[in-house]
């Protein structure tokens, strides 16, 4: 796979993404100002199911949106590698698994010093 392509699939997954986690974060408030207006849920269970999932949400959106614009190098490229890996596991595997497969590939690599 080319540098050029590999970078524009990085970009679309980095955009999927963040508007995947955005959903469940705002999936969590969403529940979490549900449980605490409903006295059978109540703040216990709020906490429990809005707070971790706004905690991720709240990590992984800024990560996600960064990718694009990071400039090349160790960093960059291992961030993308570990956020690659994660999504491929579970959150966006369709589109992770080809921008993986690029992203290891030896142009990628050399442009990023590894």
């Amino acid at each position: 796979m080319s540098l050029e392509l590999t970078l524009r699939l990085r970009t679309l997954w980095a955009l999927a993404v963040a508007s995947l986690y955005t959903a469940v974060g705002l999936g969590g408030a969403a529940f979490a100002l549900h449980a605490l207006g409903d006295p059978q849920l109540g703040p216990g269970l709020a906490a429990f199911v809005g707070l971790p999932t706004l905690l991720v949400a709240g990590l992984l959106v800024p990560l996600h949106l960064a990718l694009p614009w990071l400039p090349p190098g160790r960093t960059t490229w291992t961030l993308t590698l570990v956020l690659l890996v994660v999504s491929a596991l579970g959150s966006c595997t369709p589109l992770a698994i080809p921008v993986l497969v690029g992203w290891l590939g030896v142009e990628v690599r050399a442009v990023h010093g590894r």
